[in-house]
């Protein structure tokens, strides 16, 4: 499916026509990571055409991203910058590990569903319908938190179909 082209992302309504004339992105691209600016390499000189495919491989592709909304200017450089910086975004593919271990999660959930509709048939219950999303998320996020030095985390639900999740992680 082609998509439309959308006018606000094209340089030459900008002024920015000769795609081989290098830019200082210092400020308005993040290429760098925050160390980087702190200790003073700052210079990064870049054709047009490297500006323009770095930026369209991060905001425009399969998987969107809107921050843009958020009244915290802070907030909004963080996003920027998470998604600039990284060699490896949410964006990229992920490895033949990385889509196994997200399915062996999601049929350990499912398994441990079925054991529970077999053992309790008269209760009900609520299964991961909707949610699996959550499984990898929270891998992810419980996989983060426990490279830090102190790990604690509480982890709280509002409904029994979370059970299903935690067991599973």
């Amino acid at each position: 499916m082609e998509r439309e082209e959308v006018a606000a992302l094209d340089p030459a309504r900008y002024g920015l026509i000769d795609r081989n004339k290098l830019y200082n992105v210092n400020g308005i691209v993040w290429l760098n990571s925050v160390e980087d600016r702190i200790i003073g390499k700052t210079e990064a000189m870049f054709p047009l055409s490297e500006i323009v495919h770095h930026l369209r491989s991060v905001y425009v592709g399969r998987i969107a991203f809107e921050y843009m909304h958020s009244p915290i200017k802070s907030e909004r450089l963080w996003w920027s910058h998470l998604l600039e910086s990284s060699a490896k975004g949410p964006w990229q593919p992920l490895s033949k590990d990385e889509k196994r271990k997200i399915w062996s999660l999601m049929m350990h959930s499912e398994v441990f569903d079925r054991f529970l509709q077999a053992k309790f048939p008269n209760f009900k219950r609520y299964g991961l319908e909707g949610a699996e999303s959550m499984l990898p998320a929270l891998d992810s996020l419980f996989h983060a938190a426990s490279q830090g030095e102190d790990v604690f985390i509480v982890y709280g639900s509002v409904a029994c179909f979370f059970a299903d999740q935690s067991m599973s992680l």
